[in-house]
């Protein structure tokens, strides 16, 4: 079972997204005994639907509620350089 914090540094890391997104905010709680709920908030240059977003989180089984709010930006700054 992931924790809060893990899926928090999850977020921070990146997740699985491709490089021209990031994940501008990330909100994780627990809804139930090894049930979590997460807001997710991306930027992209490329955005996508936000189910898009949803099934990357896919691998974590007790996510039981994703809520995903997509952001397109035009500007250098919405991508985090590398680390």
């Amino acid at each position: 079972m992931a924790t809060p914090s893990q899926l928090r540094a999850w977020g921070a890391a990146g997740g699985r997204a491709p490089p021209h997104n990031r994940v501008a905010d990330l909100h994780v709680w627990r809804v139930g005994p090894r049930q979590l709920a997460a807001i997710l908030s991306v930027v992209s240059h490329a955005p996508r639907p936000p189910e898009h977003y949803r099934d990357l989180l896919r691998g974590h089984d007790d996510l039981m509620h994703r809520t995903v709010e997509v952001h397109g930006c035009d500007g250098e700054p919405c991508v985090a350089p590398p680390a």
